[in-house]
């Protein structure tokens, strides 16, 4: 399944320390405890950053890669209310 045409690929992906650490450090800045990153990989494996999106969708991305979003982002809403 993909969201925009039949060449666009869904996968989970290790990023790389320093792209993890830029993107916490966007969402930090933004002050969001959650967020949709969007980035592209180039064919010389560099990562572009697209947008930061404050109330991301992620049930269509749930369904295409079968990644867990829902219950993670329940488990963090979950602790958030028991601090």
């Amino acid at each position: 399944m993909s969201r925009y045409d039949a060449r666009t690929r869904y996968a989970k992906l290790a990023l790389p320390s320093d792209v993890r650490r830029r993107c916490v450090a966007v969402a930090r800045a933004c002050g969001l405890d959650y967020t949709g990153i969007d980035l592209v990989r180039t064919p010389k494996d560099e990562y572009v950053f697209l947008e930061a999106n404050s109330e991301p969708a992620w049930l269509w991305i749930e369904d295409a890669t079968g990644l867990p979003i829902t219950r993670d982002l329940a488990a963090l809403l979950a602790r958030r209310a028991k601090a």
